[in-house]
């Protein structure tokens, strides 16, 4: 599992257990405060990879943990 404090960037996100750490790590920063976050509550979060998916005119990252994982950084942050 992700170190308490470590942020992880998309980048890193190889596989199965570095796609489980980025997702521990996601976790761990909102539960801290949420700083850098544009959308906290589940609903936007969603709405914002929805859109960022709908959006992005790039092809999915070959790789299906970095794309998820892709997905779920622009719920973070896509407006």
């Amino acid at each position: 599992m992700a170190d308490g404090g470590a942020e992880m960037d998309v980048e890193q996100v190889q596989d199965r257990k570095s796609f489980v750490e980025f997702v521990a790590a996601m976790r761990n920063e909102l539960l801290v405060g949420a700083k850098g976050w544009e959308n906290v509550d589940l609903a936007d979060f969603l709405e914002a990879m929805t859109a960022w998916a709908h959006d992005s005119h790039s092809p999915a990252n070959p790789n299906p943990w970095r794309h998820a994982a892709a997905l779920m950084w622009a719920g973070k942050l896509y407006e």
